[in-house]
């Protein structure tokens, strides 16, 4: 039987179990931004075309709003078609493809990540504390404070995991960090730095003084390679690549970024499975950034089990 697209969206934010302030804000971007040209479409006829259409009006005056919007129509269709998981990652190239390109906000501009291959072959050139510590915040997507401040107690080698506690974490939760095997080489290649202490509460990337580098010693890198973009743009760079290259839920990108999960239920999936997926993606992210995936699309590769 033919279903409407916007009596999916309602059942997929039911069956999400999506509540309270997340749900108001779900279904009224649906309502205002994509029913009106999307909710009485079958939901096997919605493309990239009829999804463009429907952003257009947003896409470069409500930025943040559109793309949340164009997440939720994605995860709508990756709920009720059968080729779901397959095409979402397709529509949202395709999207991007006949949109303008949306403004960035000047406070964290983000790298292209198209661009970030050829940026980190540059970086590695770079034989500093600071190259390196630059050189894990894209590898590992993490908050420039996270990786400046981490200790070896933190890092887990045989593992493959950097656990950041929660005090050092903006939603003061500890944060597992599946390490693929591109930032565990930078990691390693940290502790035989001149200046390197390898006690478990020193810090991994010490500054001249012995104490945590300063935010503006990564930004400076930048400023030296004549790059136009921030610290934390890359956090950004990371996101759109995930969103066109992956075929993996949006959430799983979030849980990488550390960013909030809406509610209790997402939360206790996270737990049970997101790990394993994020390990995957940030492998997949590891041979993107090293340049050595060797395809546009950077593909799924089997993660290491713990």
């Amino acid at each position: 039987m033919a279903r409407f697209f916007n009596e999916v969206a309602l059942e997929f934010i039911e069956q999400r179990e999506i509540s309270g302030k997340s749900r108001q804000q779900a279904i009224s971007r649906l309502e205002k931004y994509a029913f009106p040209s999307l909710g009485k479409l079958q939901v096997q006829s919605v493309d990239a075309d009829n999804i463009a259409e429907a952003l257009r009006p947003i896409w470069t005056t409500k930025p943040e709003t559109a793309v949340r919007t164009r997440d939720l129509i994605l995860r709508t269709l990756r709920f009720a078609r059968p080729d779901g998981a397959l095409l979402e990652t397709t529509l949202a190239r395709a999207i991007t493809d006949r949109l303008p390109a949306q403004p960035r906000n000047k406070n964290f501009a983000a790298m292209p990540y198209t661009q970030v291959p050829e940026f980190m072959a540059k970086l590695t050139q770079k034989k500093t504390m600071g190259s390196l510590a630059l050189q894990t915040v894209i590898l590992t997507a993490t908050r420039s404070g996270e990786t400046r401040g981490a200790t070896w107690r933190e890092i887990d080698f045989k593992a493959g995991v950097w656990t950041v506690p929660a005090e050092r974490m903006k939603m003061k939760r500890p944060h597992r960090i599946p390490l693929s095997p591109e930032a565990i080489a930078v990691l390693k290649a940290a502790r035989v730095m001149p200046k390197a202490d390898l006690k478990a509460d020193s810090l991994v990337f010490p500054g001249a003084t012995g104490k945590p580098l300063s935010d503006m010693t990564l930004t400076k890198i930048l400023r030296d390679m004549k790059e136009p973009f921030t610290v934390h743009g890359m956090r950004s760079s990371f996101r759109d690549w995930a969103a066109e290259q992956m075929s993996m839920p949006g959430e799983i990108a979030e849980a990488a970024l550390a960013h909030a999960v809406p509610n209790a239920v997402e939360a206790a999936y996270r737990r049970t499975t997101f790990f394993d997926k994020r390990r995957e993606m940030m492998e997949a992210w590891g041979s993107f950034c090293d340049g050595s995936d060797g395809a546009d699309v950077v593909p799924i590769r089997k993660g290491r089990g713990q």
